[in-house]
């Protein structure tokens, strides 16, 4: 096709979709047979219409669906193969770049609520009003596919969100433009394995600062008002400050009307309540000093702040919960109810498992006969007498990162 065509609609399968839209395709039964007792299974593939969603603001339509692909045999076997498709539908005819955009949005938000990227692994466009189609060869820079097979591995999927899809899908794309930046890098780093633990925490902290900036202005006075400030304190500066020195200085008082890195921190815990707080951040429910510590010195690397700079393990505890701090603010930015973010934090995924492990130990450490919480406690016991055990107990929780203190 030539590079300007215009497609009338382009569909995105997304591996684990069909199971994140809790709509089951299959469906299995048994009975016994009368007299003889034999014992047969029923297996019923139902064909689920597909859901339609409507997005006014880029005058479109979304299209949630399944397919099927079945193979079988009389004799040795039989297998149903579900997938999970989005189909994007303008009002009229979009170029490529255009169904692309509509996808990169639609596929961060889904990774948010499934704690897991959600890429197509395969584009199919339409060309005309005929039931033909083209495939879309299109490379997806970083691209990462949901292996989940089973509902409960989500964070929280699609019938855990306590509210309609209509309406999130909705607020997303609405409110997108105000956070296209800071979701991009959000995502990059959340779906991202194994990177350096600096590199990991300062990503979080810029991807914080910046969802700060794209929802609030962020200045402790009006420009107006600073205005007459930024000119005494520019007017203030000796005549005999070398020119590059005086251009740093003008530089610094030019940006302090804005809100430091902490008080913008706080006031994105703020918008969610105690409760949640309480289960992310973890002590009182307030950000750290010493992340926002840990930052300045290696940003600024003020010898000051070195004594408060967090260590290896603490680096990689801070990093676990800063991404539920990112994951959380997101979802309520596009209207999860909160409970359902707490109902999500309390489930069986492993995102969710591991905060609760941190957040055990954190407990145990507090109170030693608290026993609350994911913690293995294991009892060692002399070789000679086992009827003897030895008093000592030690906390094992779930770490991939570097330990300095061993574990837990």
């Amino acid at each position: 096709m030539p590079p300007d065509f215009v497609y009338p609609e382009i569909r995105f399968r997304v591996p684990g979709l069909q199971v994140w839209l809790s709509r089951p395709t299959v469906e299995q039964s048994h009975h016994r047979e009368d007299g003889t007792g034999a014992l047969t299974l029923s297996y019923h593939v139902r064909g689920l219409p597909e859901e339609t969603t409507r997005v006014p603001c880029i005058d479109a339509s979304l299209r949630w669906g399944t397919t099927r692909r079945s193979k079988a045999d009389p004799f040795t076997s039989v297998a149903v193969a579900v997938s999970g498709w989005i189909t994007i539908h303008p009002d009229a005819p979009k170029a490529l770049e255009w169904y692309m955009e509509q996808q990169s949005k639609l596929t961060t938000m889904l990774a948010f609520l499934a704690g897991v990227p959600m890429s197509p692994d395969c584009i199919q466009a339409s060309i005309d009003e005929s039931p033909h189609e083209v495939s879309v060869m299109v490379a997806l820079r970083d691209a990462k596919y949901c292996p989940y097979t089973n509902l409960h591995d989500f964070y929280m999927p699609r019938n855990a969100m306590g509210i309609d899809l209509a309406l999130v899908v909705g607020n997303w794309f609405e409110r997108y433009p105000k956070v296209h930046m800071p979701s991009q890098l959000a995502l990059s780093v959340v779906a991202s394995e194994r990177l350096w633990l600096h590199v990991e925490f300062l990503s979080l902290m810029q991807a914080l600062e910046g969802f700060h900036r794209g929802l609030f202005e962020g200045n402790y006075m009006t420009d107006e008002e600073y205005d007459s400030v930024k000119k005494a304190l520019g007017d203030a500066i000796p005549p005999g400050v070398p020119p590059d020195h005086k251009d740093a200085l003008r530089s610094r008082i030019r940006y302090g009307n804005q809100f430091s890195l902490r008080k913008r921190l706080n006031e994105l815990a703020a918008l969610l309540p105690d409760s949640l707080r309480l289960m992310i951040l973890g002590g009182e429910g307030q950000v750290p000093r010493r992340w926002v510590d840990t930052r300045n010195y290696y940003t600024h690397w003020d010898e000051e702040l070195r004594s408060n700079v967090l260590d290896g393990q603490g680096m990689y505890y801070a990093n676990v919960r800063m991404r539920h701090f990112l994951r959380a603010l997101y979802l309520d930015f596009i209207g999860i109810p909160k409970e359902a973010i707490h109902a999500s934090l309390c489930n069986t995924s492993n995102v969710s498992q591991h905060l609760a492990q941190l957040n055990a130990i954190d407990r145990r450490r507090e109170n030693p006969n608290d026993t609350s919480g994911v913690i293995l406690t294991v009892t060692e016991q002399k070789a000679n007498n086992l009827d003897e055990p030895i008093q000592s107990q030690s906390e094992v929780g779930t770490s991939a990162g570097p330990s300095e203190e061993g574990v837990a």
